[in-house]
């Protein structure tokens, strides 16, 4: 199965990672089960019923060709991959604003990670934009860290963003 046969011009293509594999208890001992965690990023395009179908369709196959293979299927968290076009007022704002600020454009890019707008923006027509301080190769690493110059930096870049998209 594939999270997307689609591509997204930020967002890349989707991915799918076996993160967590558990099994057994003891070295001489064959285990009778194991749990099998998947971590799916999707991109606009595909939608998750389809994955989940796909996924449980594969499962039912394994399980009719071996009559000893079970398997049980859980969704943890299924929320969607969202994104603001680069047309929307927001984006252009926010460029602008770099633009006047540091004299040129924040980067338009997408990331595959998890933000409060896949809860807080599907069903409406809030636009989002993600924008920090931080790098993101040391994200969520134990090493990571961030410049309290870049900090002083973003912040004046947010104030002056919001008193322009308030305006």
């Amino acid at each position: 199965f594939c999270p997307s046969s689609d591509k997204h011009p930020l967002l890349g293509e989707g991915t799918a990672s076996l993160n967590v594999l558990n099994g057994g208890f003891k070295t001489n001992v064959v285990p009778d089960r194991c749990t099998a965690i998947f971590d799916i990023r999707t991109v606009p395009g595909r939608t998750h019923e389809d994955i989940i179908t796909a996924l449980k369709t594969e499962l039912e196959l394994a399980q009719t060709s071996d009559k000893d293979f079970r398997a049980e299927f859980k969704v943890v968290k299924d929320l969607p991959s969202v994104s603001t076009h680069e047309d929307n007022g927001l984006v252009r704002l926010a460029q602008t604003t770099g633009r006047e600020l540091w004299d040129r454009e924040p980067e338009l890019k997408g990331i595959s990670g998890y933000t409060d707008a896949a809860v807080l923006c599907p069903g409406t027509n809030i636009p989002f934009i993600i924008f920090g301080p931080g790098d993101m190769a040391t994200a969520h690493q134990p090493n990571e860290y961030v410049e309290l110059e870049k900090v002083v930096d973003a912040t004046a870049y947010l104030l002056l963003l919001a008193a322009k998209w308030g305006n």
